[in-house]
């Protein structure tokens, strides 16, 4: 395959939640497991379509196949340790073309759930002199996004990861914020991205619509803060914090 053109003209979006990949030890064997949520998901492609799965893992890049959708496995053994950082994608492929081979529908990237990935640490914390702010948000395309807390404010990190007050007042606008900035940019496979679709898929079931128009993706976002508000109970904690200390 690697001496043939890859086409990705046209290609659909596959839903994250349509399958999942599960990395499993056998003895000394490690297999990549996929399973799939959705009975639909090849419905409506040739069956000599093949399935692939994209597993990069720091500097190595994996390729799994698992056949044809006629004709599809599930189990595929890989020589090599996945690590907890892994992500992978799926991808449905024609081969009709034996010259060339046409990217049907492909998936953004998402943990492997065998690795163990580490939902934590999607936001860096740091300190420094920014006048009478009390947080400022810094984002870079190619560095995890940073809030930054006023220095002259003791323990000013500390607080703020444990302060129910800033975190549910805050959080839901670093969030919002972030994820703006992402598809403003239009990024989709760095890193940092990678670990919050990971974190975004914990709250919604609905792929970041990254091909969607400026509306639809203000609708994603609400949706988003909403339900990561409403499952964390930001609202009654901060209420209970309050009441606490008003007595």
């Amino acid at each position: 395959m690697s001496s043939k053109t890859i086409f990705l003209t046209g290609r659909k979006q596959i839903k994250n939640h349509a399958y999942f990949l599960d990395l499993q030890t056998k003895g000394s064997k490690s297999l990549l497991v996929l399973g799939i949520n959705d009975k639909e998901l090849f419905k409506n492609y040739p069956i000599s379509s093949r399935i692939f799965v994209y597993v990069s893992d720091k500097n190595n890049f994996h390729r799994a196949d698992y056949g044809t959708i006629g004709k599809q496995s599930s189990l595929f053994e890989i020589d090599s340790n996945i690590s907890e950082s892994a992500t992978y994608c799926l991808r449905i492929i024609s081969d009709e073309d034996s010259n060339r081979y046409k990217v049907l529908a492909s998936s953004t990237y998402k943990s492997i759930q065998g690795s163990q990935q580490n939902n934590s640490g999607i936001l860096f914390f740091i300190e420094d002199d920014i006048g009478q702010l009390v947080w400022k948000l810094n984002t870079r395309e190619d560095e995890f996004p940073t809030l930054c807390l006023n220095k002259n404010l003791n323990n000013s990190v500390k607080w703020a990861k444990n302060n129910q007050t800033f975190r549910s007042t805050v959080f839901p606008t670093v969030i919002e914020k972030v994820w703006i900035f992402i598809f403003k940019k239009e990024l989709i496979d760095r890193d940092w991205v990678l670990k919050w679709i990971e974190f975004s898929q914990g709250y919604t079931s609905d792929d970041p619509p990254f091909e969607g128009t400026d509306e639809n993706q203000e609708v994603w976002i609400n949706s988003l803060v909403e339900k990561v508000t409403n499952k964390s109970k930001w609202f009654d904690l901060l209420k209970e914090d309050l009441e606490s200390n008003d007595r």
